[in-house]
């Protein structure tokens, strides 16, 4: 599939960050004000709006880390949906949703596995409005480390724009999507490292 070391290597590059280089934040007002605004309105892009990190009416466990020789910067949100746990590791390219919880899709038969990904897919993300549709192409049956993706056959390297694909998978026994934060007017990707600026760094810097 189309891309498929781009995903993995974003995927490569969260598990890079270790738990010690997390830094919390008590609320999304401590962000950047281009960082908040940029969360905020991918948000309401690729959730649906009950599962919108910025609308939960519970609290969101808010963390970040600032970008080092071989990790970016990222705002990671925790919080509890229906009967999973979401975490969503955001960067200025690209918004990871990882679900756990309840059933195990790779454990379920090849029906269910499908259903259930599609249940899970329908009630967290954005998958219809008016300028996109998202249908998931499933492989028969579901097994750690497959990728899927709505429309496979083009190349995230070279995405016009957010709605022409989205991805998910299984990794480390995990379900995850994987939304690509990409403008018509924005040609490739930006610095994956230059996502906070200055005066944040210095402010919350360890």
């Amino acid at each position: 599939m189309q891309g498929e070391q781009l995903i993995r290597t974003w995927l490569g590059v969260v598990d890079k960050v270790p738990p010690a280089a997390l830094i919390e934040i008590s609320d999304y007002s401590q962000l950047p004000n281009s960082v908040r605004g940029n969360s905020s309105l991918w948000s309401q892009r690729f959730f649906s709006v009950q599962a919108d990190p910025h609308k939960q009416q519970t609290k969101v466990k808010l963390r970040v880390h600032l970008s080092t020789e071989d990790t970016p910067d990222l705002l990671l949100q925790n919080y509890e949906f229906k009967s999973w746990h979401v975490s969503v590791v955001e960067s200025n390219n690209f918004t990871l949703i990882r679900v756990s919880g309840g059933a195990d899709p790779c454990s379920l038969g090849e029906v269910q596995g499908r259903d259930f990904v599609q249940t899970v897919a329908h009630l967290i993300l954005n998958v219809k409005d008016d300028e996109h549709v998202w249908r998931f192409e499933l492989p028969d049956r579901l097994s750690d480390g497959i990728i899927f993706s709505t429309n496979p056959q083009v190349d995230p390297l070279y995405l016009a724009q957010w709605s022409d694909r989205a991805d998910g998978g299984i990794y480390k026994g995990t379900l995850f999507f994987l939304c690509y934060k990409k403008l018509l007017s924005v040609a490739g990707y930006e610095d994956i490292k230059m996502w906070f600026d200055k005066d944040f760094r210095a402010k919350v810097g360890q």
